[in-house]
């Protein structure tokens, strides 16, 4: 069932009851249309990670599939054996993501690249970056961390040519 209730300053709130097979259980979602403080970013990419991007195109040529943004919990999770502490481990991986993730067609994780620009330089940021060093560390993963720079080629080169060798 959808019903459809007007809130403050017009919003439509939908209310909609779902049940399971038997009927014995409801659970109701409340979905608001009213605007929210988000906004949209003019890209997904820094200006400089922009930049590294373009790059890692150029030299790729389509031989790997390159995205960006991936969120840790994608490429790692948390094993089963940890009992109570499953939570607490899970938060340190679900919220943060890694900048490109290099995979073979096939979708086998080959390398995954974290551009380090000035956004790194603060402490929060340098936990966060440990815990990435330490995960991709014990799981092997090959993990580049990239500094910022006038130009990115060389690096790249360096990267693929690590991916082929592997």
């Amino acid at each position: 069932m959808v019903y459809k209730l007007f809130g403050k300053n017009n919003s439509i709130i939908i209310f909609i009851l779902l049940s399971n097979k038997k009927n014995l259980s409801r659970r109701s979602f409340f979905i608001s249309l009213t605007p929210t403080p988000c906004l949209s970013k003019k890209s997904l990419f820094t200006p400089t990670e922009y930049v590294f991007f373009q790059e890692l195109q150029k030299q790729n040529n389509k031989k790997y599939v390159i995205h960006s943004k991936v969120r840790l919990e994608d490429i790692v999770g948390v094993g089963k054996g940890v009992g109570n502490r499953f939570r607490e481990m899970r938060n340190h991986i679900k919220s943060r993501h890694v900048d490109f993730a290099i995979l073979d067609k096939a979708g086998k994780i080959l390398a995954v690249i974290e551009v380090d620009d000035k956004s790194h330089d603060t402490k929060k940021s340098e936990i966060g970056d440990k815990i990435k060093n330490q995960i991709f560390e014990f799981n092997k993963v090959n993990f580049y961390r990239v500094k910022v720079g006038k130009t990115y080629s060389e690096r790249i080169e360096n990267i693929l040519k690590g991916i082929q060798g592997a």
